[in-house]
């Protein structure tokens, strides 16, 4: 696909493999879940500025956000925010 969509801009454009393996949750620590928590209140937060403030990557800051979700501890919000479970 990206080779199509380079023809229209007349770009050639290289198809690049990651340079990481693929995410593994038990690289979480503890220390990366109470960061995320801390961050959280009772009022709704964007999910990229979150991410952003808590300054670990995508991968992980969205698996310890699924963990606090699953576990009854955050509430998803419409368009992306999330805060703290009463």
């Amino acid at each position: 696909m990206l080779e199509t969509l380079g023809s229209f801009t007349g770009a050639h454009l290289p198809f690049r493999e990651a340079e990481y393996g693929p995410f593994d949750a038990r690289g979480t620590s503890d220390t990366d879940r109470q960061r995320l928590i801390e961050l959280l209140s009772p009022s709704p937060i964007d999910l990229d500025d979150l991410v952003r403030e808590s300054m670990l990557p995508a991968a992980i800051a969205t698996c310890l956000l699924l963990e606090l979700e699953l576990a009854g501890k955050i509430i998803r919000h419409a368009q992306g925010a999330i805060s703290l479970s009463a």
